[in-house]
């Protein structure tokens, strides 16, 4: 994708159908009304279409250019229990724009990475036991670092380093583990220096291609294959960052997607790297502290973790 679209091109490829490949067609708009309150630097979009069986969709995304001088990521997390995203949006110091729910946690915390301020608070799981065997996965993250440049990667901790690699370390339940990751396996690791960053998974996209195996990553099969609401993060080839929400288990409103049929949306919309996030009925997104999808819940859930686009902090 061109780092600069004509306002032409830009407008097709906002409010045109989209063909993906697993069929789905969506129609983007701009919601006018809710981008004349953002900062120039952000747009928010919602879009609708159906399913190649008939089933409505309906999401949201935002496209924020992280290098302005207007806006910065956030990453937050409840340092004690659970909260809502707009509770951790009400605790940011700045103010918040947008929101979305960030990595995945079981009912003992976060079992995903999250960085706030270059500090790690939390860290992608270490290792899974699977019949008698332990396995060693390699997962994703997203970050930006100190001059606001986003990336999207494949990372395991080594103790307090975070390292990233370029390929995925390609784990299979149906085969014995693969060694753990180190410096340098499974290739030629480099350290991963963020100021802000979540962990999710499994990552989508990788320099422009859809990822071909989503299983590497070692998420359970309801990750991986259902149809369900689903949040995911993209990059664009021009380091502007897409915020996807796509509301699903409601039959008659918006049924979801697949991990493969995200992956269509997050390419249709420029994205060169794009990664899952938790889903179902932590999906939500907020703009300017008010709920603007529909999640499955009825309302939001309480999450551990959390991604907000805000204002620039004052440089202190």
């Amino acid at each position: 994708m061109p780092k600069f679209l004509s306002a032409v091109a830009l407008s097709l490829l906002l409010i045109s159908p989209l063909q993906a490949q697993a069929g789905l067609t969506l129609e983007w708009q701009e919601d006018t009304a809710v981008n004349a309150q953002l900062p120039t630097p952000i747009r928010l979009y919602k879009g609708a279409g159906r399913l190649p069986n008939g089933s409505p969709v309906k999401a949201h995304y935002s496209i924020t250019e992280l290098a302005s001088d207007q806006v910065q990521l956030t990453a937050a997390m409840s340092e004690t229990g659970f909260r809502k995203p707009s509770e951790l949006a009400a605790a940011n110091p700045e103010r918040v724009f947008v929101c979305i729910n960030g990595g995945f946690f079981t009912q003992t915390g976060s079992v995903s990475l999250l960085i706030r301020e270059g500090e790690i608070l939390a860290r992608n799981i270490h290792a899974l036991q699977r019949s008698n065997r332990t396995y060693y996965p390699t997962r994703g993250a997203f970050g930006v670092d100190k001059q606001r440049q986003g990336s999207i990667d494949w990372v395991y901790h080594l103790e307090q380093t975070v390292y990233r690699y370029p390929r995925v370390s390609a784990n299979s339940l149906s085969a014995a583990p693969l060694p753990q990751p180190s410096k340098t396996y499974p290739y030629k690791g480099t350290i991963w220096n963020k100021e802000h960053a979540v962990g999710g998974g499994p990552i989508l996209i990788r320099n422009g291609v859809r990822v071909d195996n989503l299983g590497h990553e070692l998420f359970p099969k309801d990750i991986v294959a259902s149809v369900a609401p689903r949040t995911a993060i993209g990059l664009t080839d021009d380091n502007r960052l897409i915020m996807l929400v796509v509301d699903g288990r409601q039959p008659e409103f918006s049924v979801g997607v697949s991990l493969e049929q995200l992956t269509d949306l997050l390419l249709q919309l420029g994205s060169v790297d794009a990664m899952n996030l938790d889903g179902g009925g932590s999906s939500v997104m907020l703009v300017r502290g008010e709920v603007v999808n529909r999640p499955s819940d009825g309302r939001e859930r309480a999450v551990k973790t959390a991604l907000m686009i805000t204002e620039r902090a004052a440089i202190k």
